[in-house]
């Protein structure tokens, strides 16, 4: 397992740092892990599986469970993505 930082996240993912905070908060981004008191990393292995879902279409996280951050905020948005994950593998 291999951890990166944030400022390698946002060059793999291609977005700002505004964003990639709204992404985890609304559940739609694996979360950081808390390396010690003062640092944070991402685990590199969510990242690329986050990158290989987008890639084809689909949505973290990518069981489609509801994470309790994801229900806070945007929850018609996680259910409709479900349920197009849902019609995806359906149609496969």
């Amino acid at each position: 397992m291999r951890f990166i930082r944030t400022r390698q996240v946002l060059e793999m993912i291609g977005v700002g740092r505004t964003t990639l905070w709204e992404l985890v908060r609304d559940g739609c981004f694996p979360s950081p892990v808390r390396l010690t008191e003062r640092v944070s990393g991402y685990q590199l292995e969510a990242v690329e599986e986050w990158m290989r879902l987008r890639a084809q279409g689909l949505t973290w996280p990518p069981s489609g469970k509801a994470t309790a951050s994801a229900t806070r905020r945007g929850s018609t948005r996680l259910v409709l993505a479900r349920q197009a994950n849902a019609d995806q593998e359906a149609s496969r």
